[in-house]
This record gives structure tokens, sequence and C-alpha cells, in this order.
């Protein structure tokens, strides 16, 4: 079974470091069939009018609007574990890069796609011990989707379903969840995927933690305290 852990991310972090903190204290010892992809975009418009993705954030209100600005097309060479695709690099596109995250996946002969953030923090061994394999949608329910934040599994078949699905709202879970409960997949909801303060500790089972919610800005320094205390109650 090949198993593919699908970080969104953004050009801006592989400067600032929050990529490479992942790398460093959570994405660092996989086993042989579990790669890990951070998804990145070039500043590249979109192909498609993408006004009723404007819409969506207009309707979100005040609370992203800090996070709109377009980045210009720029020259990167992208690492092993990164894809860099022609698409904006914004946070408001941030669906755009999913999906074409999901269509690599398929065309590279994954099975299954943990899907998460770059605030995402991991108990890899978890996760992976989850019994994801045994359903197509799997996360957090977050009113009718799984909380990207969180993170959610997709089989091939649920990837199948979003690969060619038309883009209409930049939260990227909700539009996931949206087109997998028009298809019939419904979202197997499991609450070992949380969100900060709630983190994997060895009295529990929690799976993942999302260390930030927007508008609060993600700081590595979370990351390190959360590793920090998840390690020492582990030895």
């Amino acid at each position: 079974m090949k198993v593919l852990i699908s970080i969104a991310s953004c050009l801006m972090y592989t400067k600032t470091g929050e990529n490479q903190i992942a790398r460093d204290l959570w994405l660092n010892s996989l086993p042989s069939n579990v790669e890990v992809r951070f998804l990145l975009g070039n500043g590249q418009p979109t192909e498609q009018q993408d006004l009723d993705v404007q819409q969506s954030w207009l309707d979100r209100g005040h609370r992203y609007q800090n996070n709109t600005s377009l980045v210009p097309i720029v020259e990167y060479t992208p690492l092993q574990d990164e894809l860099l695709f022609s698409l904006p690099d914004s946070y408001k596109h941030c669906t755009f890069k999913v999906r074409e995250g999901y269509r690599w996946a398929l065309d590279n002969s994954f099975d299954f796609v943990f899907q998460g953030c770059v605030d995402t923090y991991i108990d890899v061994q978890r996760l992976l011990d989850s019994g994801f394999e045994n359903y197509d949608y799997i996360g957090d329910n977050h009113g009718f989707a799984a909380c990207g934040g969180k993170g959610y599994w997709l089989s091939k078949k649920a990837l199948e379903i979003c690969k060619d699905s038309h883009v209409d709202t930049w939260a990227w879970d909700s539009w996931t969840g949206s087109i997998l409960g028009k298809a019939g997949i419904q979202l197997h909801d499991d609450k070992r995927y949380a969100a900060y303060p709630t983190i994997p500790r060895v009295d529990n089972n929690i799976i993942t933690s999302h260390l930030n919610i927007s508008p609060e800005v993600y700081k590595i320094d979370k990351a390190k305290e959360v590793y920090n205390e998840h390690r020492r109650l582990y030895v």
C-alpha cells in the first residue's frame, strides 16, 4: 500500500522555516511506502475563472482578509519533497494546489493520501496505525466536511472523484467534503484528529493537532514546544 502525506504550504514557508520544522520534528522517519510532498505555487494565475472563489472569500468576512495578496511569479527549484505547481500561491487559492496534489497522487499510483497543512502536527506512527485504509474519507467532522487543519484521509476512489471537480471556494477542506458528499462518499468522523491545545500524549489516542487557527499567525516556536512536550511524555 502506497501512502502520501500531502502538506498544503507556500513558497514563503520554504524561506521562513515552517516546512523545515515539520521535516525535522515529525516527518523525519517514515516507512519506505510513505512519502511526503509539500504543495507550493509559483504565482501563475489559474486557467479557470475564479470569481466564485473570490466571492467565497468575501463571504468569509474580514477574518482572512490579510491573506489575499498574490505573490509574483517566481523562479524556484523545488526540493525532492516539494511539488511546485503553476498556480497562485496565496491562501485564498489553496484549493487549486490541493486539487493538483490529488491529481499528482493519482498519477503516481498512491493508494491513500493524508491531506494536512504545514501546521498540522502529526504523530506519524499513530497516523499510520489509525485504520485509515478501511474508509474512503476519514477525519474530524467540521460541519459536513473533515477539518483540513487537523488533516484527513482520502482513498484512491475519493481522489478520482475530486480530481476534475470545479474549484468554487477558497476552503479546500469544505470543497473536498462537498464534492464527496454529492457523490455519496460519507465522512467517517474520527475525533482523534484534533486541534491545539489538545496534542498527542501518552495518556490519549490523539493523532494530530492543528497548531494554529487563522487568523493567528503560525510560529514555529509552538511546533517546537508541542514536539518537546509530546516526546517528553513518551520517554
